[in-house]
């Protein structure tokens, strides 16, 4: 599953391919329960303890700000390390970490180790298996360098909680590496973020705002990237198995959870499961083993067609009509107005996509058809955004932009008035404001 965070339609974005996951990270409050007060200025916002119990520090506009206003110019990483492969154990991802870490003068290590290292308890199974790899990683690797772990415990003390701060607060880099940045690691999750990051060379990270913030409100951004297109129930699981937090973000805490809406199986309106009976009478059944099923089947699909190759028309056509073929039983199944569903439409979008910009095209009108069902399926993904009971609307772009941007790029090379019409559609939809971009 990949994550599309973009800044701009020119940055280069993490997130590309589903092999590729930024992170981002939670910060420690460290004791500093009742100091309300900042601790540090980065710009336009400071760094103080969150009113959440638990959530650690936060970031926390210094002004209002408007949307698309850039909040962080640029930062560098505080540490970057290369894992030693994809599907790393945890073990082995720790002593990667750890290694990096103790490569660091004192003045840096320090300000890893603020960072937070999740729950200070292991009841978590997750929490406990990761601060055991953690700790075996960080022997290893003084064992490695020529010293006894049992002569240095203070050593492996430290290079442990890095690992366990890295595993927790990284972001993945543009070269498949994984960074640690000092601020930027401290902004907090929201699946309905006011704020999104790219990163540029040498991995610099931005961050601007994607809607209106108040002054004094806190600042997050999505660590999941389009993944917020899940249920409330998948997505907290994700984040609980992923960074060790139970997610109470506006989204995952709503009276319902809109994203799991059904068609009425006596009528076939949309209903909300937990939410007011149809206007037929008939109460919405929830039923999360279906749901959760779909879910999976619909995320293992597109992780297939992300690992395969884009140069293969009869490629290309199998995945299309598996994703034809999974719409059509989604449907049937009665979660038309699922989040899955919408899903689909934008792993359709993808496949069509390539089939437009494949090398192999024959010449002719043949595109028009593939280009007109594109086209369809996002005016009908957006119109989803834009419905007044989606809280995540606003976050339409870091769902949609590399689809977008790669949607213009094959119209361009397409013949006709209607085609060019639309380039220019999609160029004014990129360039727009937040407002206009909903309007």
């Amino acid at each position: 599953l990949s994550l599309r965070q973009p800044l701009d339609r020119n940055a280069t974005m993490p997130g590309v391919g589903g092999r590729r996951r930024p992170q981002g990270g939670r910060s420690d409050a460290r004791g500093a329960q009742a100091a309300w007060r900042p601790v540090a200025f980065r710009g336009a916002f400071h760094i103080r303890p969150a009113a959440t119990e638990g959530a650690g520090m936060c970031c926390v506009a210094v002004r209002p700000l408007v949307a698309r206003e850039v909040i962080e110019t640029g930062e560098q990483p505080l540490l970057q390390w290369h894992p030693a492969n994809e599907k790393e154990d945890l073990e082995g991802a720790a002593e990667a970490a750890s290694a990096a870490f103790l490569t660091l003068g004192p003045d840096d290590r320090a300000k890893v180790l603020a960072l937070s290292a999740g729950p200070p308890d292991d009841s978590a199974v997750v929490g406990g298996e990761l601060r055991r790899a953690a700790e075996q990683g960080a022997r290893r690797v003084l064992r490695a360098a020529g010293m006894e772990p049992e002569a240095n415990p203070n050593l492996v003390e430290e290079a442990a909680r890095a690992a366990t701060i890295a595993r927790i607060n990284c972001f993945h880099g543009l070269d498949d590496g994984l960074c640690i940045y000092r601020w930027c690691s401290r902004f907090n999750h929201a699946c309905a973020p006011n704020a999104e990051y790219g990163l540029s060379v040498g991995n610099t990270m931005r961050v601007r705002a994607i809607q209106p913030i108040a002054e004094g409100a806190e600042i997050n951004i999505c660590y999941i990237g389009d993944n917020i297109l899940l249920t409330a129930r998948m997505r907290r699981k994700l984040l609980k198995d992923r960074y060790l937090f139970d997610c109470i973000c506006s989204l995952c805490t709503a009276p319902v959870d809109e994203f799991a809406a059904r068609a009425c199986r006596a009528c076939g309106s949309r209903v909300v499961p937990g939410g007011a009976p149809c206007s037929c009478g008939a109460d919405a059944e929830a039923d999360e083993s279906a749901e959760e099923d779909v879910e999976v089947r619909a995320a293992l699909l597109r992780h297939k067609w992300e690992a395969l190759p884009r140069d293969d028309r009869g490629t290309i056509e199998g995945v299309v009509a598996a994703v034809r073929a999974m719409l059509e039983r989604v449907e049937k199944r009665g979660f038309v107005f699922h989040v899955v569903h919408v899903r689909l439409r934008m792993l359709l979008i993808d496949t069509l996509v390539a089939r437009l910009s494949c090398k192999c095209n024959n010449k002719g009108g043949e595109l028009d058809a593939p280009a007109d069902e594109a086209w369809r399926l996002l005016q009908e993904v957006l119109a989803w955004f834009r419905e007044p009971w989606n809280l995540a609307g606003h976050c339409w772009g870091l769902c949609l932009v590399e689809m977008v941007a790669a949607l213009q790029a094959a119209l361009r090379k397409l013949r006709g008035e209607r085609q060019r019409q639309r380039v220019g559609e999609l160029d004014a939809l990129m360039r727009g404001s937040a407002e206009e971009q909903r309007s």
